[in-house]
């Protein structure tokens, strides 16, 4: 089984700086109004999500706060327009919505349990440690778990379970687009199978789809080239 800090949403926090900024102000060009009618039972899946998006922003921007300097904060706050949690949670809202959509299908499951002791373990960490490690022991597995085995059907590769979602050519070309990046598929697209996770050497286009867990220059690679970096100046 592939170690699931190689290609999880650790690994995806070392480059939010970038794609968390532009969610960021994606976010805040779109929001609604706070005249929209209140809920009297929150749907369960929606409260997951606040609670995905509150963690992982609170988990980057406290290592952001704690380990960059003021250039590398920069970054994350996009030159002072934004602050960290806005383009970061932009970024969280943006990438964890077609997991959490999983979820609520009953075709994920999210462990909120694995998510808390991973930003714990971090935050006892020195900054020099973080840098130093791909992952630390409590943030090997995965915070979305998928339920569907190899040959069943699906839009996005957290349905699958110790597997990926191969889709259509069409879909594949669509997952180099920025917003499809995060997205995945639209639900009446398409959908694709489950299919075995790929060896080193084979073509790929995100972690998710290596046995490795590293998707570099698009070939699964065991080991980066390049390490990522919480702090990128």
């Amino acid at each position: 089984m592939r170690s699931a800090a190689k290609s999880g949403w650790l690994r995806r926090a070392r480059r939010t700086a970038q794609a968390g900024a532009i969610a960021g102000v994606v976010l805040v060009a779109g929001c609604g109004s706070a005249d929209e009618p209140e809920q009297e039972e929150p749907d369960p899946t929606l409260k997951q999500y606040d609670t995905f998006i509150d963690l992982y922003t609170h988990m980057v921007c406290d290592l952001v706060a704690r380990c960059c300097n003021e250039l590398s904060q920069a970054i994350y706050t996009f030159g002072g327009e934004q602050t960290c949690e806005v383009t970061v949670g932009g970024y969280a809202a943006l990438s964890g919505l077609s997991a959490l959509a999983s979820v609520g299908a009953g075709d994920a499951v999210y462990h909120e349990d694995r998510q808390r002791a991973c930003k714990a373990e971090l935050e006892s960490m020195t900054c020099e440690e973080i840098e130093n490690t791909v992952s630390p022991p409590a943030c090997e597995a995965e915070w979305f778990e998928g339920l569907a085995p190899i040959g069943s059907e699906c839009h996005h590769d957290v349905e699958c379970a110790n597997a990926y979602c191969e889709l259509p050519p069409a879909q594949r070309v669509a997952r180099k687009d920025f917003i499809h990046l995060f997205l995945g598929p639209w639900p009446e697209a398409p959908g694709g199978t489950c299919v075995v996770l790929l060896g080193n050497g084979a073509d790929c286009v995100s972690d998710a789809h290596c046995l490795s867990g590293h998707c570099e220059d698009d070939v699964c690679v065991e080991t980066p080239t390049v390490a990522d970096a919480f702090c990128p100046l």
